[in-house]
């Protein structure tokens, strides 16, 4: 079986389950498969721009990590209702629909603030993503369903949504980002 082929064509639905640590559990081990894939690139992948185009695997591990981090840091001010949006202006997905959207790789704009600006280095990669894993699982821990549902902030795509869609939504955007590497390095 490929790389590719490890990564799950579906995940718990955020309406489905009964502890966010279901969900939390299907991402790390996205996460897993993701730096299995950087371990087995050459370190050169890293570096050099990518041939089919795009971003170099030090862009794809940059970008993820800044998208986790960004994203676990806002959990516990959007709780606390600093930032962010109660329940009743959050929008209702539809979940298979926005995961084959999610899922495969495309050509979405990505906001500056979780675009590359460096190319991290293979260790640097396998260094840094696991900080990120760490403040989310953090950030995570204790909560419940209810309090991930009843708050949120907007996506970029999906306009304003809950914490517990946009680690839906997150979940599925690393696995689109992990199937685009096995693509690319032929994994």
């Amino acid at each position: 079986m490929s790389l590719e082929e490890q990564f799950p064509s579906e995940i718990p639905l955020p309406d489905a389950i009964q502890n966010p640590e279901e969900l939390l559990a299907a991402w790390k081990n996205v996460r897993s498969t993701i730096e299995q894939i950087l371990k087995s690139i050459e370190d050169r992948g890293f570096v050099e721009a990518s041939p089919q185009g795009g971003w170099n695997a030090g862009q794809n591990a940059e970008h993820l990590y800044k998208t986790q981090y960004g994203y676990a840091r806002m959990i516990p001010a959007t709780l606390k209702g600093r930032i962010g949006m109660d329940a009743s202006e959050l929008k209702k997905l539809s979940y298979k629909s926005l995961f084959r959207r999610a899922s495969e790789p495309g050509k979405a704009k990505n906001p500056e603030s979780v675009s590359p600006t460096e190319t991290w280095s293979k260790e640097r990669s396998l260094k840094e993503l696991p900080k990120a894993m760490q403040i989310l699982e953090e950030n995570f821990r204790g909560r419940t369903v209810e309090e991930l549902r009843s708050r949120g902030f907007p996506h970029p795509l999906f306009g304003p949504v809950s914490l517990l869609d946009w680690t839906y939504i997150l979940t599925a955007h690393e696995i689109a980002h992990g199937r685009s590497l096995a693509r690319k390095y032929g994994l």
